[in-house]
């Protein structure tokens, strides 16, 4: 099944405030080039192998790795390439070298990004740096023989080669062109657990680092036709990462159906993300030339070396790098999850947007910041129809700085509200489950849709999902979060229950209206799980009370004031996981969804007696029940924003007749009247029912009441 990325984006909002420190020159380039361009990447699928690839054993950049990198860290591999060099006609072809800087780090596996993914794909470049922070990527051989550019000249240690030649015509060009595309394609730094760092020691948490190609640079370098000794090499630094956003808007603005494959990345695809992303990255560096005089020549410095700046500098390099982590850990933590659900390597991009690094380069003292992020994620239909969509979206974590031993400092998630009420606790965990527990609102979704219906239910939406939510409501079951309102006045924070929900549905909506009805939407929905209320802080470790219900909803939009609509709604349910009210009954509809046959429960649906005329029926259906005791309706209006409108209806359907109750409600909910029950009850409902717009119709309501 082919997949598709849709929508990423990831919004970093600091909260506090001051900075400083230094920088300067390193190691040279190898092969020379006076091309200027810029780009970087994006997002979505590939793999975590690793590939045979460059390190010239002469080069004081190695072949071997002295730092204890741990090759099986959470997520990246980072082995020692095997010794790579590619020497054509008695010269040794290298295609970039550097120096990964934080402090200089030793063990962190640098890649170059052909296909503007940010996620190291098999065959791409790479290397190793040693404890100059320096690497040396050479002509890969590999790559180059299955481009079918170059032939084996001789064996042994050392062996040599030829381009490949047709007639009179060489491939030297091709190749030629290849190592100039790499050239302007991102930089990835991989730092691994267990890498050095030259100033903080073994490095305890693994992140990333990454460096668009900036327009100009090339020229900047000693050796290339540059002059200045400060810019001798590549850099790449916590400060390159602050232009991840443009790089990330660069791709999106192209509107990649997926990812590109490798052939595709120095191809005419991966020109025009090429030029997109330059397009971003200028206007970026623009804007922090225009707001803070740092050109770009500053994001090339080796800043360890020589310093000239307060911004541009080792201090303030470590304080953005210890942010790096949860980043990175997110990253691949979604695409890990990704992986197990649907079964494809999709890794987000994650970005920093510019108020967090204007912060930093406005030297102010970052303490927390809010993290807030939405992914999206969406395969291509099959043959008959289903695909599948991922969603993860977190409001009101704070990623703050905790200092460690009095100097060295490190990420911690801070929860919107503890287990114990005090807002003290800090979570470690960098993760996909750390944000869901310190995050106000979070919400984790897999999905598998059919839009256009199975036989016998045409023009119908299948939904078969589950979610994991972890939220906070007031005991009204009011939600304040960003996404509802937060901060509005009146909002009770400190009154705010923390429910955990994991559930599993099966919806369906049913766009067959009749033509009396003007808007009608018809949907229904089977669910399993739990929402409860946790007084712990993980979520994973809450286990709620099991249940099933069956909701129906039939909401009717008046076209000509269609800020008010009307709305029935029927449901039913038990604990225990059982719903005998139904024959087709589903246990877990998302866990079954593979062998589920859902004609015969749509079948059933389609003949359930949900009119208030057919109560009799229902009552029938729910005496012989052994799992569901009542049958729950209720009848109100509600404006464009979701807010009840008028009055609400309430009705419940009992074994018993004499058991039945209604209740009427404000929009405030509260009471009107007494409640009724009995044949008193059906009788206020009936009424209710016949006095609206949409559901007052004889086959609906009746002719009287029950």
């Amino acid at each position: 099944m082919k997949f598709k990325l849709f929508i990423f984006s990831i919004t970093f909002l600091i909260v506090s405030c001051g900075g400083g420190g230094g920088g300067s020159s390193s190691a040279s380039i190898q092969e020379s080039s006076n091309s200027n361009t810029s780009s970087s990447a994006s997002s979505s699928s590939s793999s975590t192998s690793n590939t045979s690839n460059s390190n010239d054993s002469s080069s004081t950049s190695s072949a071997s790795v002295s730092s204890n990198a741990d090759t099986t860290s959470n997520f990246f591999d980072v082995t020692t390439p095997q010794n790579d060099t590619l020497i054509i006609d008695g010269e040794a072809i290298n295609v970039i070298g550097g120096k990964a800087v934080d402090g200089y780090i030793d063990g962190a596996k640098v890649f170059i990004d052909e296909n503007f993914n940010l996620k190291f794909d098999e065959g791409e470049i790479w290397g190793v740096t040693d404890a100059s922070g320096s690497f040396l990527m050479n002509g890969t051989v590999q790559r180059l023989l299955s481009m079918n550019l170059i032939e084996q000249k001789s064996s042994g240690t050392n062996p040599t080669y030829d381009y490949k030649v047709d007639g009179s015509t060489s491939t030297q060009a091709q190749a030629e062109d290849f190592f100039a595309c790499l050239k302007k394609r991102p930089l990835v730094a991989q730092v691994p657990v267990g890498a050095i760092d030259s100033t903080q020691g073994i490095v305890e948490q693994e992140y990333e680092m990454i460096l668009p190609s900036i327009e100009g640079f090339w020229n900047e370098i000693s050796g290339e036709g540059g002059s200045d000794p400060d810019y001798s090499s590549i850099i790449i630094s916590p400060f390159s990462n602050f232009l991840s956003k443009a790089v990330v808007d660069g791709i999106e603005s192209v509107n990649l159906q997926g990812d590109l494959s490798l052939s595709e990345g120095c191809s005419s695809k991966g020109l025009l993300v090429e030029q997109a992303v330059r397009s971003y990255v200028n206007a970026a560096l623009s804007r922090i030339q225009n707001n803070f005089g740092i050109d770009y020549r500053e994001f090339l410095r080796d800043f360890v070396a020589q310093s000239t700046n307060d911004i541009i500098t080792e201090e303030n390099a470590t304080l953005i790098a210890s942010w790096l982590p949860l980043l990175t850990a997110l990253k691949y933590e979604i695409g890990k999850q990704t992986k197990e659900e649907i079964g494809d390597d999709v890794v987000p991009v994650i970005s920093i947007e510019d108020e967090v690094a204007d912060k930093f380069l406005a030297n102010e003292d970052v303490e927390e910041i809010d993290l807030n992020f939405y992914f999206r994620y969406q395969t291509v239909p099959n043959s008959l129809g289903w695909y599948m969509v991922q969603s993860v979206e977190s409001l009101g974590s704070k990623l703050v700085k905790k200092q460690v031993d009095g100097t060295s400092s490190t990420g911690n998630l801070k929860p919107f509200k503890c287990a114990d009420g005090s807002g003290s606790c800090l979570i470690d965990k960098l993760d996909l489950d750390g944000v869901m527990n310190s995050a106000e609102e979070h919400a984790e979704r897999f999905r598998f849709l059919n839009e256009s219906g199975v036989e016998g239910h045409e023009g119908k939406r299948i939904d078969i999902f589950k979610e994991k939510r972890s939220i906070y409501r007031d005991d009204s079951g009011r939600t304040y979060s960003i996404l509802y309102g937060a901060g509005q006045a009146g909002a009770r924070y400190e009154d705010l229950d923390r429910k955990c929900i994991n559930e599993s549905f099966i919806q369906v909506y049913d766009f067959n209206n009749e033509s009396r009805w003007s808007g009608i939407t018809n949907d229904w929905s089977l669910k399993s799980g739990y929402q409860d209320t946790a007084n712990i802080l993980d979520c994973n470790q809450h286990v709620g009370q099991y249940s099933m219900r069956l909701y129906y909803n039939h909401k009717a939009v008046n076209n000509n004031s269609s800020n008010v609509r009307e709305q029935l709604s029927i449901s039913t349910g038990a604990s225990g996981g059982d719903l005998d009210i139904l024959s087709n009954e589903i246990n877990d509809p998302y866990a079954e969804r593979e062998t589920l046959d859902v004609k015969p429960l749509l079948d059933e649906i389609d003949s359930f007696p949900w009119t208030f005329r057919e109560l009799g029926e229902m009552r029938i259906k729910l005496s012989t029940s052994s799992d569901s005791a009542t049958i729950y309706y209720q009848l109100h209006g509600r404006g464009a924003d979701s807010q009840y409108v008028g009055n609400m209806h309430d009705f419940l359907l009992h074994k018993q007749e004499s058991d039945d109750t209604y209740q009427e409600w404000t929009d405030a909910r509260e009471k009107v009247g007494q409640e009724l029950k009995g044949q008193d009850a059906r009788n206020a409902f009936f009424n209710a029912m016949k006095a609206s717009t949409y559901f007052s119709f004889d086959d609906i309501a009746g002719t009287s009441a029950p």
